[in-house]
């Protein structure tokens, strides 16, 4: 009977090079997998809670060349461009873990409110102005008011408090 193989590699063997493969268990291992499971099991996916960047750039095995060379890739103009429009988050939050950049507030802030999003269970809609501190505050003294930027927000308020107070009259008290 022919041994079973795939791309050239008998199922359950190995296919890495040893210091790969090894690699590969430790990081396994490190997210709590199985890892016989994972060589010889169906396809597993996880999603592991990792608790800082650097934790994360510790699970890539690029080289300090390497990450110069994506350095190049993600710190140029067009992501900049990109960031301008509201665009980017992604591609910068790569480029903080596997160019050793670094992440803007602004993008994590950005992520934190997905994750939100995700564990609210309700519709959460937040709202980014490319303004300033303060930019609500025409009387400020340091120059950040924006007159557009204030009136959309507070018209998104408004409509925020209108919606929320007619479904709020809706609901029975109890």
């Amino acid at each position: 009977m022919a041994e079973a193989r795939v791309a050239g590699h008998a199922i359950g063997q190995p296919c890495l090079p040893a210091a790969l493969e090894r690699a590969f268990e430790r990081h396994a291992r490190r997210f709590g997998h199985d890892v016989s499971r994972l060589r010889d099991g169906p396809e597993l996916v996880s999603y592991p809670v990792v608790p800082s960047v650097a934790a994360v750039r510790a699970l890539s095995a690029a080289t300090p060349g390497q990450r110069r060379r994506r350095q190049q890739v993600f710190f140029n103009p067009v992501i900049e461009l990109r960031r301008s429009i509201g665009q980017g988050v992604h591609d910068r939050l790569e480029a903080a873990v596997f160019a050793d950049g670094t992440i803007d507030p602004a993008d994590q802030a950005r992520t934190g409110l997905e994750n939100i999003r995700t564990q609210a269970g309700v519709p959460v809609e937040v709202y980014f102005y490319p303004a300033g501190h303060a930019f609500f505050n025409d009387e400020n003294l340091i120059g950040t008011y924006d007159e557009d930027a204030a009136k959309t927000a507070w018209n998104r308020t408004l409509e925020f408090l209108r919606s929320a107070l007619a479904q709020h009259e809706k609901t029975p008290a109890g």
